[in-house]
C-alpha cells in the first residue's frame, strides 16, 4: 500500500437512510400544506377574475337607420345574455383537468342554444327592414350605408383577428363588390341582406371563441398563479426537520429554513423564472392572436413539468442539506478515531482548528466537502477530505500523507483500518481503498494547505482528477 494519497467511497448507514426517509416524508407533508394554501389563494383570485369578466357590447353605433339600429341592439343584447349565462357557471371550471378543458366548445354551444331562437328571429327579420322605402335604388343605398357602418364597427370593436382570423376580411372583400356600381338594385339588396346575416354570424363566432378562450385562459392563469404562489411559499415555509417532524433550530434558537437557491445552486430560481415568464406571457399576450388555445395547452403542459421539477428540487435541496450535516458528523467521527491513534488537529493561520467546509462559491461553503488536517508526534501529517459527488449527496473520502516521515505501510494500513472500523460501527460502509485514477499515488499540494482549502476549496481540474466531477464540469 502506497504512502501518498488514497480514496474510497462512503455509503450511508441504514439508520441514516431511514432517518432521511422520515425527514423526506415530513417534507412531503410540508409541501402538501404549502400547495394547499397556494391553491386556495389562487382559486380565490381566479373566482374574482371570473366575476370581473365582461363582454363589452354596450357600445353605441351612430348613423344606422332606426329599424336597423333597433335590430342591431337586439342582436347584441341576445349575445350579451349568452355570455352572461356562460360566465355565471364559469366558476365550475376552476378545477377542470386538461381533458375537460377540451370540452369547452360544447359548453359554449350549450350556452348559445338558450338564446338561439331569439337570434334566429332577428336574422329573419332583416328581410323586413327598409320596407318603408318604396324606391328600390334608395333602399339599396340605405342598406349599403348601414352595412358599411356595421363592418367598420366589428372591425373596431372586436378582436376578430384573434377569434376569427381572416373572416372579416372576406366579408369586406364581398362588400367592396357591392360598391362598384355595376349591379342592379335588386341584386344589391339581396347581397346586402346576405352579408348582414353573415356579419352577425361572424359576431356570434367571435363571441363563442372569445368565451371559450376566456374560460381556458382563466384556468391556465390560475394554474400559473398557483404554481408561483407554491414556489414563493416554499422559500419561506419549508424548514429542516428531524425525523419526528420537529423544526431544527440554529444556535440562536431560530428554525432552520431550507434555503432552496443555496442548496440547488440557483436552479430553483431559474425554474421560478420560467414559471414567471409563462405567467407574464398569459397576461401580456391575452389579446394577441399569437396566444391561441393550442398555445394555452402548451403552457399548461409546461406548467405541469415545472411543478413536478420544482417539487423534486425541494427534495434534492433537503437531501443535500442533510448530506452536508452528515459530512461534518462523519469527519468528526474520523477525527476522533485518529485522535485515539495519537493525532491532533493542526491550527489554521487564524488559530482555528483545521477542520471545516471547503471553500466554494463562498468561504466554508456547506455544499462543498469537509476537510481536516491532523498531525502526530512522529511528524506525520494527514489531510482528510470528505467530498460529495456531483449530486452533492454521496461522498468520497480522501486520505493524503503530506509529510516525508518514515511511517511505513503497515502503520498507515492500521491507521486507515482503525478509521474504517470506527466508521463502519456507525453503520456506514466504506468501499475499497485505492489511489485516484487521475492523480495516481502522487501527493497533491492543494490538499495540504488548510488555509486555502477553507477559503477557496479545490480547483475544478483537481476535482475532476479525483473523480468528484465529470470532465464537462471541469471546463
Amino acid at each position: 500500500m502506497s504512502r501518498a494519497i488514497k480514496i474510497t467511497t462512503l455509503d450511508q448507514a441504514e439508520a441514516q437512510i431511514d432517518r432521511q426517509q422520515r425527514q423526506l416524508r415530513n417534507l412531503e407533508s410540508q409541501l402538501a400544506n404549502v400547495a394547499n394554501q397556494a391553491r386556495t389563494e389562487a382559486e380565490r383570485a381566479a373566482e374574482s377574475k371570473v366575476k370581473d369578466l365582461k363582454i363589452e357590447m354596450d357600445y353605441q353605433i351612430s348613423g344606422l337607420e332606426s329599424d336597423m339600429a333597433e335590430m342591431e341592439q337586439s342582436h347584441r343584447s341576445a349575445m350579451k345574455k349568452q355570455a352572461e349565462d356562460f360566465n355565471k357557471g364559469l366558476n365550475e371550471l376552476q378545477d377542470w383537468t386538461e381533458t375537460l378543458v377540451d370540452q369547452l366548445e360544447n359548453r359554449v354551444n350549450e350556452s348559445f342554444k338558450k338564446q338561439q331562437a331569439q337570434i334566429t328571429n332577428i336574422k329573419q327579420s332583416v328581410n323586413q327592414l327598409y320596407q318603408k322605402e318604396a324606391d328600390e335604388q334608395k333602399r339599396a343605398v340605405l342598406m349599403i350605408k348601414d352595412l358599411d357602418i356595421l363592418l367598420r364597427t366589428v372591425n373596431e370593436k372586436t378582436n376578430h383577428e384573434k377569434y376569427a382570423p381572416g373572416r372579416l376580411k372576406s366579408l369586406q372583400n364581398r362588400f367592396s363588390q357591392l360598391r362598384d356600381g355595376s349591379l342592379p338594385a335588386a341584386s344589391l339588396i339581396a347581397l346586402a341582406l346576405s352579408l348582414t346575416n353573415d356579419l352577425w354570424e361572424l359576431e356570434e363566432e367571435i363571441l363563442k371563441n372569445k368565451m371559450r378562450f376566456e374560460a381556458m385562459h382563466n384556468f391556465v392563469l390560475k394554474e400559473a398563479e398557483e404554481l408561483l404562489k407554491t414556489m414563493h411559499k416554499n422559500r419561506s415555509d419549508i424548514f429542516f426537520t428531524d425525523e419526528e417532524g420537529n423544526k431544527m433550530e440554529d444556535q440562536e434558537g431560530n428554525s432552520v429554513r431550507l434555503e432552496l437557491d443555496y442548496w440547488t445552486k440557483g436552479e430553483y430560481s431559474l425554474l421560478e423564472q420560467q414559471a414567471e415568464k409563462l405567467r407574464s406571457d398569459l397576461e401580456k399576450l391575452k389579446e394577441s392572436p399569437k396566444l391561441t388555445e393550442e398555445v394555452l395547452k402548451e403552457i399548461l403542459n409546461n406548467l405541469g413539468c415545472i411543478k413536478s421539477d420544482q417539487n423534486e428540487l425541494v427534495k434534492i435541496a433537503l437531501k443535500r442539506g442533510i448530506a452536508s450535516e452528515q459530512r461534518i458528523a462523519i469527519s468528526s467521527d474520523i477525527i476522533n478515531a485518529m485522535i485515539n491513534q495519537g493525532f491532533e488537529l493542526k491550527s489554521l493561520s487564524n488559530g482555528d482548528p483545521a477542520h471545516n467546509y471547503l471553500g466554494g462559491e463562498t468561504e466554508t461553503d456547506q455544499r462543498e466537502g469537509v476537510f481536516a488536517i491532523l498531525t502526530n508526534g512522529n511528524g506525520t501529517e494527514i489531510s482528510l477530505i470528505i467530498h460529495p459527488d456531483e449530486g452533492l449527496t454521496n461522498n468520497h473520502i480522501i486520505f493524503q500523507r503530506n509529510d516525508d516521515s518514515s511511517l511505513n505501510e503497515s502503520e498507515l494500513r492500521r491507521s486507515i483500518d482503525a478509521v474504517k472500523t470506527i466508521i463502519e460501527k456507525q453503520g456506514y460502509t466504506m468501499g475499497d481503498i485505492a489511489s485516484p485514477v487521475g492523480t495516481g499515488d502522487n501527493t497533491q499540494s492543494e490538499l495540504a494547505d488548510g488555509n486555502a482549502l477553507q477559503k477557496v476549496g479545490l480547483k475544478k481540474e483537481l476535482k475532476k482528477q479525483l473523480g468528484f466531477i465529470g470532465k464537462e464540469a471541469s471546463k
